[in-house]
């Protein structure tokens, strides 16, 4: 456990999967590596619109910064926006 994980409802767990989170607008876009998508059975890109949400923007993007810059540096994705 050297880094963020990733769970599914399911309860599949991968540690470090992310290669790229990207934060523009109300848009979240999250691009996990290819053969850990496969195993938490999701697509290797997922987009979520906040838009319409009540959400704070500024807030989630110093949360992720936070979560995903915590241990491994090889296993922090590529922030951007964030």
């Amino acid at each position: 456990m050297d880094s963020y994980n990733i769970s599914t409802e399911r309860g599949l767990t991968v540690y470090g999967c992310l290669r790229r989170v990207q934060l523009a607008d109300a848009m979240l876009a999250m691009h996990f590596a290819v053969e850990d998508a496969e195993i938490l059975e999701i697509s290797s890109s997922i987009e979520i619109d906040l838009g319409g949400l009540e959400i704070d923007i500024a807030l989630l993007s110093r949360m992720l910064r936070m979560i995903l810059s915590w241990g491994s540096l090889e296993k922090q994705p590529q922030l951007i926006g964030i």
